[in-house]
């Protein structure tokens, strides 16, 4: 990834942003969120005062039939916009490895492709430790691409288990495994968070939790203390800032989600804080 001159203002490194073109894919779990139904690309972003260098663009569920088609159209997009500068495209992963194969090969030559992702958030217990789903992840790893973990903190145990076997795997946690925000029991996630953490192949992403604090989404208090949790397990060399943008845009401003994690981290020296806000997505998705 390539940095410009400074600004002055705010700069960060966007690790997880979306854009989809609802008149050219298909993506089903829209239509359950009427305001975002509808296309959105960097045009539609309104970063007010931040300095956005760069984005990694994470791919965001069309059918699996137009994955590759997703794929294409964000490399369109990042010859118009260089802010674009990494893509974790969508992969089937629980096919197995003969499977995804080809699809694996070809990625990794892609230009721009830096990782890949199944969504796991809403599978049962034990699909990620399923043999094709690691075997998968393994294949993935060898050609040297990111495996991006979207899971809720029930599955934070098993997904421990599953960086567990596969040490030769860099992976990146989204969204600090999705807290039970609104359920409370903040102890159980640090836990398990944790636990995760003392696995040094896997990063996290500061993101995601305004969609899953709902009500409690303006209590800085309350976010900044699950945004502190994960950079004390994690440390700021494995802690990166995400906006999760158009989804996230439903309840915080984007410039008020860069507030918001960069104000929870304070005692943090300059050079950590933009290890968090910059530096970690650079090296990770490079």
């Amino acid at each position: 990834m390539t940095s410009g001159p400074s600004t002055g203002r705010t700069a960060v490194v966007d690790s997880h942003i979306h854009f989809w073109d609802t008149d050219l894919l298909d993506y089903p779990w829209l239509r359950g969120f009427a305001e975002l139904d509808r296309p959105f690309g960097p045009d539609d972003l309104d970063v007010g005062d931040v300095d956005v260098e760069a984005m990694v663009f994470v791919q965001a569920n069309p059918v699996w039939a137009q994955v590759d088609d997703e794929t294409a159209w964000v490399q369109q997009l990042a010859i118009k916009d260089a802010r674009i500068q990494g893509l974790v495209a969508g992969l089937p992963l629980d096919r197995g490895a003969a499977a995804v194969s080809p699809a694996v090969e070809r990625l990794a030559a892609e230009p721009g492709v830096a990782g890949v992702r199944q969504l796991i958030q809403d599978e049962p217990a034990g699909f990620a430790l399923q043999p094709d789903f690691v075997d998968a992840v393994r294949l993935v790893g060898t050609h040297g691409l990111v495996v991006d973990l979207c899971v809720r903190q029930r599955q934070l145990a098993e997904v421990t288990l599953l960086v567990e076997r596969c040490p030769e795997v860099s992976f990146v946690l989204d969204h600090l495994g999705k807290p039970d925000i609104r359920g409370g029991g903040r102890t159980e996630w640090a836990s398990r968070i944790a636990a995760l953490a003392r696995l040094d192949n896997v990063s996290c992403k500061l993101s995601g939790l305004t969609t899953e604090a709902g009500e409690r989404t303006s209590d800085a208090t309350t976010l900044g203390g699950y945004l502190r949790a994960g950079v004390e397990a994690f440390g700021p060399q494995r802690c990166m800032f995400g906006s999760d943008w158009p989804n996230a845009g439903l309840t915080i401003s984007y410039p008020g989600w860069v507030a918001v994690v960069a104000e929870s981290v304070p005692d943090l020296s300059s050079a950590e804080q933009d290890r968090i806000m910059r530096g970690t997505a650079r090296a990770v998705y490079a």
